[in-house]
């Protein structure tokens, strides 16, 4: 939770007043419309929810005309918060940040004082159900999975209604209603980054440059930039266990040589999901047998060589010669092989012409195999457990 701000002021006179706003009473005109939307929430909105559950609504929203993700939608924070990575990620320096005296707290008071505050154009909802309003943000200089939160402030503009269980927020625009639903891995996702100090990182969608910076009532096209490595192609997540967003599996060109199943054995390892039915059309390394049966196949390609001028072991390949003058013949050799199985070295992980190498930890040379010196040097400077139960351990 985070509490005060300047939401009420960022005076002592101003807190005040604000305090004694709330004895006054507010005479509506009945001239001034509210709007005829009604909001509500029913078992339709729980569809493609995976209940029960006690996630928090993270959401994807427009802000100033660039997409950002994990947007964390809170009604018990008393402030809406722009992280400054974020910040200086959308390069906003025409948008100076204006000062702020009040600080924020949290659960355990500890003070967090923020860098400025600055108004920006936050956009909700798609199509003809989209809302823009002017957000006054803290921008906040402090580790966090999260990009934006969102407090009372920003809803209470958008007049929006917030439920958890049906992981949507929901708000009137004219006479619909207009919505924003929430997705529970990422918000899973975040849980587990925020708590990994050595991982905190942000995702912000970038425009290209030359966009429409204005009020962004038509979408562009827009590019990703990402504090993350991403994969050369978008891989497609699928979920393993119904109710556990959290265990999934990602289908698409991975880092290795990859196995082809056979066509009619597809079928034999498709799995049903609760919208459709998916299956490998590649060996998939999470299976227990896909080592041994890499193995295999690589024992089979190399099976003239093995033992007597090559060593494999799954993607680890070592090619020996007794002689120096025979060591290009049994490259040759290799390489013919390779060209025979359609299989690709990486460039960027082979030596040759070595004396000694290392080989599955071990140190490979004339002479035959050493002990690894870093490991030995690991194990002597090894330092004593300083209980008896570390060396029961």
């Amino acid at each position: 939770m985070i509490a005060k701000g300047p939401t009420d002021g960022d005076s002592r006179r101003a807190r005040r007043a604000h305090a004694r706003a709330a004895r006054t009473i507010m005479e509506i005109d009945n001239q001034v419309p509210l709007g005829g939307s009604i909001i509500q929430f029913g078992s339709a909105d729980a569809h493609r929810v995976h209940l029960p559950h006690n996630d928090a609504l993270v959401i994807s929203a427009t802000l100033a005309n660039y997409t950002v993700q994990h947007i964390f939608v809170d009604s018990g924070r008393s402030a809406d918060v722009l992280f400054y990575k974020v910040y200086q990620q959308m390069e906003l320096g025409d948008i100076p940040l204006e000062p702020v005296d009040t600080s924020l707290y949290g659960f355990a008071r500890e003070v967090v004082h923020p860098l400025g505050q600055v108004s920006l154009p936050l956009s909700l909802g798609s199509g003809p159900a989209r809302r823009t309003r002017m957000v006054r943000f803290l921008v906040v200089d402090m580790p966090s999975a999260l990009n934006l939160l969102l407090g009372q402030p920003a809803l209470n503009t958008f007049q929006a209604v917030v439920s958890t269980y049906h992981m949507k927020l929901k708000f009137p625009v004219g006479d619909r209603v207009g919505e924003v639903k929430g997705d529970q891995y990422p918000t899973r996702k975040c849980y587990v980054e925020d708590i990994k100090s050595s991982n905190n990182k942000m995702e912000v969608d970038m425009p290209n440059k030359g966009s429409n910076k204005e009020f962004p009532h038509q979408e562009d096209q827009q590019g990703t930039i990402s504090a993350r490595v991403q994969p050369a192609e978008e891989l497609l997540s699928i979920q393993l266990v119904p109710g556990e967003p959290d265990k999934i599996t990602k289908i698409g060109s991975q880092g290795y040589h990859q196995i082809m199943l056979n066509p009619d054995d597809q079928k034999r390892v498709s799995f049903i999901m609760s919208e459709e039915t998916y299956c490998y059309i590649v060996m998939p390394c999470g299976l227990k047998n896909a080592g041994a049966t890499y193995q295999r196949l690589v024992d089979r390609m190399s099976r003239e060589q093995l033992e007597r001028n090559i060593e494999v072991y799954i993607d680890d390949k070592l090619v020996k010669s007794r002689q120096m003058d025979q060591h290009l013949a049994d490259l040759a050799e290799t390489f013919d092989t390779l060209r025979k199985c359609h299989m690709k070295l990486n460039p960027a992980k082979c030596a040759f012409g070595v004396r000694s190498g290392k080989f599955l930890g071990y140190m490979v040379t004339g002479k035959g195999i050493e002990v690894n010196p870093k490991k030995n040097r690991a194990i002597q400077e090894m330092k004593p457990p300083p209980t008896l139960m570390k060396y029961k351990d």
